[in-house]
């Protein structure tokens, strides 16, 4: 009998498949961090581009800091190809000849203005990092706003948090293009940062701007009920979803972190005679490097609020179904890595 040549292929051990799955979930975030950062300098291009068409803002190169960094205009922020600057025709002395780029980029459609970027201009990283390139940055952030959830007609100012993400996404292309930020930049940036979060306060404390709240709250009659009443009925999903509401209830988290318990990971131990869950990724630990371990231990007063009680009759009923994940889903699973989700004593 000849034997086939083809070689069958290798099965990746545990390690290597953990591995696998750790670098893959690191590359997804890198990519979209980098997109993300991309978008926030076109727009910052974008605004250079055509801030020469408003008279309000040449007031900004009145400043005689100005002419000593050679600034005259939002153009000499930026960096031109010499294809475009061949086609420039010549203009007087007194006007500025890339003014002529502002119809040509305002005529583009949004994909098309976005690969005429790419192409054909650059941010000037040296004149960008200057006193007056700071204030340019500062103009450039005033002018950005969004539409209100309230009320689509109406415009608001965009909060703190989000105008420092364009100094992110500056700071990502300085790092690609190999400049080094001096340290007066960084602390015009940091100055102008905590002016931006001033600004903000007073907006909140004249009421100008609306305190953010989150979703009304769940009175405690009403989740004792749901819990008596799922118990009591003691369907299939009504466990599962009991034991949701239990768990999120019980290690005060949001349900996205519930979802990301694993089996077995020792992500749920037994600790003397409490049930140990650990949980991973927080909005300020978003790779999972640190773990938070909450001990729960069993009502037996009150078997519909006991974790215990619940995870077992879960386990039993839905034990042919589990394999990793106490509760299989789809998108919460795959933004969970395995490899940080991995935790040992």
């Amino acid at each position: 009998m000849r034997q086939n040549s083809r070689q069958r292929p290798r099965t990746r051990d545990l390690g290597e498949a953990l591995a696998s799955v750790a670098e893959e979930t690191a590359n997804i975030t890198n990519r979209k961090y980098l997109r993300s950062c991309q978008s926030h300098v076109r727009r910052i291009i974008s605004f250079f581009l055509t801030a020469n068409r408003h008279e309000h803002f040449k007031d900004v190169f009145a400043n005689p800091v100005a002419d000593e960094a050679g600034i005259r205009d939002f153009h000499d922020l930026l960096i031109f190809s010499d294809a475009i600057r061949n086609d420039l025709a010549p203009v007087a002395r007194d006007l500025c000849p890339t003014d002529q780029l502002i119809p040509i980029f305002e005529a583009l459609g949004r994909r098309a203005q976005t690969t005429w970027i790419d192409e054909h201009v650059k941010l000037n990283p040296e004149k960008f990092c200057t006193k007056i390139g700071a204030k340019c940055f500062e103009v450039f952030q005033h002018t950005l706003s969004k539409t209100s959830n309230k009320n689509s007609s109406k415009s608001i100012a965009l909060s703190a948090s989000s105008l420092r993400e364009f100094n992110k996404g500056i700071n990502k292309y300085f790092e690609e293009v190999g400049f080094a930020v001096p340290l007066g930049h960084k602390e015009r940036m940091t100055a102008l940062h905590k002016k931006n979060m001033a600004i903000e306060a007073a907006r909140r404390r004249d009421d100008l701007v609306g305190h953010t709240t989150g979703a009304d709250f769940m009175p405690l009659e009403l989740h004792d009920f749901l819990c008596k009443f799922l118990l009591t009925r003691g369907r299939k999903d009504d466990i599962k979803y009991l034991l949701v509401m239990l768990l999120a209830f019980n290690l005060l988290c949001r349900i996205n972190r519930v979802f990301s318990i694993h089996l077995n990971n020792n992500h749920i131990t037994w600790s003397q005679d409490a049930l140990r869950i650990c949980l991973f990724t927080t909005k300020k630990d978003k790779v999972g490097k640190s773990k938070q371990q909450v001990h729960l231990y069993a009502n037996h007063l009150e078997p519909h609020k006991c974790v215990v009680t619940v995870l077992g009759l879960y386990l039993q009923s839905h034990g042919a179904n589990l394999h990793s994940w106490l509760f299989p889903t789809g998108a919460s699973v795959k933004q969970m890595s395995i490899q940080r989700a991995t935790c040992s004593f």
